[in-house]
């Protein structure tokens, strides 16, 4: 019995994948949709695991990282969203979507740095 690992050459490489191409993609549009295909595709692997959060050590570290990742990431969506449907309504909006200190930016960081630090 015990415990069977995910296979990191199945969803979680695809999950992997729309992380690293979000960032080098230009439009808010896309990195909206892509956060809802990620969140999407977490959900499907939270469904077809083999294991739960009461199986040990490595059940609560994986639920606990990739729901705080999940969180942030809906969190993230939510604010991208709304500043969409209110960027085109703002002409007198003049800060710059590359900004590092922007809230949005920070949170990823922030949620990107307390996975890195539980997991490895």
């Amino acid at each position: 019995m015990g415990i069977e690992a995910i296979n990191p050459f199945e969803l979680p490489l695809l999950n992997t994948v729309l992380l690293l191409s979000r960032g080098t993609l230009y439009g808010l549009v896309a990195t909206v949709f892509l956060a809802l295909v990620f969140t999407g595709l977490q959900a499907v692997e939270y469904k077809f695991s083999t294991f739960s959060i009461s199986d040990g050590a490595f059940g609560s570290c994986f639920y606990f990282a990739t729901g705080f990742h999940g969180l942030t990431n809906v969190a993230l969506f939510i604010y991208l969203f709304i500043t969409f449907l209110i960027k085109p309504t703002d002409p007198l909006d003049t800060t710059d979507p590359t900004d590092p200190t922007d809230p949005p930016l920070l949170l990823e960081r922030f949620s990107e740095s307390l996975e890195s630090s539980i997991l490895y």
